[in-house]
């Protein structure tokens, strides 16, 4: 298989290659604009809603059970039989369930869009997420095992078909929805015999006596805090759509995903953060490393919302001669980029704090957080959305995310020592409180952007980043501090 790759150099690779359906989303965003109107973007961001609450019960909370009980099972009954075991029950539950959604298609898309248009869409997505689910045991193997160039060459694959598929369906004509149903079919399809060949040698029919119900025990409260961290992200839809409509709908989940642009970068460094956080509260070492994983994680946050703070205004600003890089009918939503990029970076922090849970033998602290956030952000909703619209939507994911923080790093610090100094978290704070308010009050986007780069340069003094290391590559290994093995 290859050596493992190292911390740094895996966050690296997750970061530029591992772009989940959001990521993509993230980078197509610009096609959508000139192509999709707010209520067809709408549309499609509901359809996703679904997409992404089937995906949990399809998963089982796979992303978090799988790397827990393959590091904790590997050594007794062997990586094949660990990595088996998942690959073949997750194919006959994924064939089960898929067979219940496609035969409920239909009052589905009824429920969602108040017809049955959308029925074939929707089989179509059921059938890339039950594909999807299975190819993830083969991802989360190669991400449990630290191998990350080969994470990263099945997910740039997939990167590549979905942008190609997409693209050329809409640039021959075809419906917008179809197009953008059979680009995240098409992804999944190739995924699925990639991954295969890749870990041929270590998938088997035999998988011994390995205890399944621990596993039960465990993914039990994951999937069902799970449940409640999907409807954290997407239920704002929902309702802004019981309130208000399509169109408002998709002006806030265009704004929505720009500010995804960042939890790209949480996501890779959930994936890379999550074994080797593990392993050092293993190994005893968790205490010497954190503190500057935790400072580098807070800056790089920051410096990216900034930098996405330049992205977002920049892009709906006519360039003669060229148009805009964003379609002017999403622009109005343009001053909730701030309040979604923090509750990106809350986030980000909840990922960093969130080891400690998988210390344990149930996954109940991953409940309780879930849980949390749900209730603040369905409540809240429901509260601000009609006073004050889609920014009621985006307070609301904003205090979500801000209470998940607080409990999660309340409970991590009663049983873990950390060593964070004041001072570290005020620089980057200040700096980015200073970007917000010139976001909001300097008109000319040119002083705009420079008073933004002023401040990522800055960070980059006050956090002894050097500039050499401005590439992503570079800033990720200051990130991690030290491109060591942690095996």
């Amino acid at each position: 298989m290859g050596n493992k790759s190292s911390l740094g150099a895996s966050t690296f690779l997750y970061t530029i290659t591992g772009f989940t359906v959001k990521g993509i989303s993230f980078l197509l965003l610009p096609f959508y604009s000139h192509f999709f109107t707010a209520e067809e973007f709408g549309d499609v961001s509901l359809m996703m809603a679904v997409f992404v609450i089937a995906a949990v019960f399809f998963q089982l909370g796979m992303q978090t059970v799988f790397p827990k009980f393959y590091l904790e099972y590997k050594e007794l009954h062997g990586s094949k039989s660990v990595l088996s075991l998942f690959f073949f029950r997750y194919i006959l539950w994924a064939a089960l369930l898929y067979s219940i959604l496609f035969l409920f298609s239909d009052n589905i898309s009824l429920l969602v869009h108040s017809n049955t248009d959308y029925g074939m869409y929707y089989r179509m997505l059921f059938l890339a997420v039950a594909v999807e689910t299975i190819s993830m045991t083969i991802i989360q193997y190669f991400r449990a095992e630290q191998r990350a160039q080969h994470v990263a060459m099945l997910q740039f694959a997939a990167t590549l078909v979905h942008v190609a598929v997409l693209v050329s369906l809409l640039l021959y004509g075809f419906n917008n929805i179809f197009s953008f149903a059979a680009a995240h079919l098409a992804s999944p399809l190739l995924i699925f015999p990639l991954g295969v060949f890749l870990a041929r040698n270590q998938l088997s029919l035999k998988t011994g006596s390995i205890p399944l119900r621990p596993i039960f025990i465990f993914a039990l409260p994951v999937v069902t805090g799970a449940f409640f961290s999907t409807l954290l992200d997407v239920s704002d839809r929902f309702i802004l759509l019981y309130f208000m409509s399509e169109e408002e709908v998709g002006v806030y989940s265009f704004m929505y995903r720009i500010a995804l642009g960042l939890n790209v970068f949480v996501i890779a460094f959930r994936t890379a953060w999550t074994p080797a956080g593990i392993e050092l509260l293993k190994s005893g070492g968790y205490e010497a490393k954190s503190q500057q994983v935790f400072v580098n994680l807070l800056y790089i946050l920051v410096i990216l919302s900034l930098v996405f703070l330049i992205v977002s205004k920049t892009g709906f600003i006519p360039i003669p001669g060229y148009g805009q890089f964003f379609a002017g009918n999403f622009g109005s939503g343009i001053e909730l980029i701030p309040i979604l990029l923090t509750a990106y970076i809350f986030s980000g922090l909840v990922s960093y704090f969130s080891i400690y849970p998988y210390s344990l033998e149930k996954g109940n602290y991953f409940l309780k957080m879930d849980l949390t956030g749900i209730l603040i952000n369905a409540g809240l909703n429901f509260l601000l959305i009609p006073l004050i619209g889609i920014y009621g939507a985006a307070f609301a994911t904003l205090f979500a995310f801000f209470a998940v923080f607080v409990y999660i790093s309340r409970v991590s610090l009663r049983h873990i020592p950390e060593k964070i100094i004041i001072s570290d978290i005020l620089k980057p704070v200040l700096v980015l409180i200073t970007g917000y308010i010139c976001f909001y009050t300097v008109k000319n986007v040119f002083l705009l952007t420079g008073l933004l780069l002023a401040g990522i340069f800055l960070l980059i003094l006050l956090g002894r980043i050097r500039l050499s290391l401005l590439s992503p590559q570079g800033l990720l290994k200051e990130f991690l501090n030290k491109p060591d093995k942690l095996s």
